[in-house]
């Protein structure tokens, strides 16, 4: 029998791509996602890929209850935690709701890890953690200077995600610091496809490709 994880985030643009590398390596995998930034026919499309259908659970990680008994209904071996809320500007206008779902929205997965005894979790941190970093290449090592709300609270969770470790031995715990990942399946049915206004570049282009938007805007003149 494979193992089960739990892939919150799992219908955004990262989480969609690591189901099906996740489903192509034998795991048995579950959606969380509350739709807010994604599709809500993401889950279908990842069953056309993998010819295997996604159990789904909508919820929102800030929900402790919903959070709890979504670990309470199925037995989990491990948690790959994506979902959160990631625009940098927005991050620095509404500060509050990032720490919301960003850390408490961690600690609520967190505590239904304890309950239920799940000891596995990776962490989708990001690069900005470093901020305007002065060394190139840049390295685990590299000293953490976050110049916004959004790295601060994927600095935090980090800290939170290593005191926990350090409390508890048996706990496996890995965390992904990125910059922007860019690309799409190769079968084009999933890719980076934001509701709303996109915040990067990436989405910009590709809007402007297929004329949904008239031109791309360049600021600076260097």
């Amino acid at each position: 029998m494979s193992h089960r994880i739990l892939l919150t985030g799992g219908a955004g643009f990262i989480g969609s791509h690591t189901y099906t590398e996740l489903v192509s390596s034998g795991y048995t995998i579950d959606i969380l996602d509350n739709f807010e930034n994604s599709k809500r026919d993401v889950p279908d499309r990842l069953a056309q890929i993998t010819n295997k259908t996604p159990g789904v659970v909508e919820c929102d990680i800030r929900n402790r209850d919903a959070v709890a008994d979504a670990f309470r209904a199925t037995q989990y071996d491990a948690v790959v935690h994506f979902a959160a809320k990631k625009s940098v500007p927005d991050s620095d206008s509404d500060p509050v709701a990032y720490f919301d779902t960003n850390c408490g929205g961690l600690i609520n997965v967190m505590s239904a890890m304890e309950e239920t005894g799940v000891n596995a979790l990776v962490f989708s941190s990001s690069a900005a953690v470093y901020g305007n970093a002065t060394e190139t290449p840049i390295s685990e090592t590299t000293a953490l200077a976050p110049e916004n709300t959004y790295a601060v609270t994927k600095m935090q969770g980090e800290q939170v995600l290593q005191r926990w470790q350090a409390s508890r031995p048996g706990l496996r715990l890995g965390i992904l610091r990125y910059f922007n990942p860019v690309g799409a399946h190769p079968s084009g049915k999933i890719g980076e496809d934001p509701n709303g206004v996109p915040s990067n570049l990436i989405p910009v282009i590709r809007q402007v490709a297929l004329g949904q938007r008239d031109h791309l805007t360049v600021f600076g003149g260097d």
